[in-house]
């Protein structure tokens, strides 16, 4: 089984990639404009679950320094 964080950037090459084709092909630029929206949005997601895998990995070894860390840079980030 693969990994879920690699299907899910193998997902979001192929949405880069149909950017790229629709913007060769001189689609519309609502349309080009929705899949990039969607590409952004596939990206939050992604960096939601590494977060979290982050956070649990840091709370499951009880270095809770290391996670106040990771909030206050996730915080200053977005």
């Amino acid at each position: 089984m693969q990994d879920p964080v690699i299907s899910r950037l193998h997902r979001i090459k192929g949405q880069i990639e149909a950017v790229e084709r629709m913007y060769k092909a001189r689609k519309a630029c609502i349309e080009v404009v929705r899949q990039v929206q969607a590409a952004r949005a596939a990206l939050g997601r992604l960096a939601g679950i590494l977060l979290t895998d982050e956070a649990k990995r840091c709370v499951d070894a009880g270095d809770l320094k290391e996670l106040e860390k990771i909030v206050n840079k996730t915080f200053k980030i977005v």
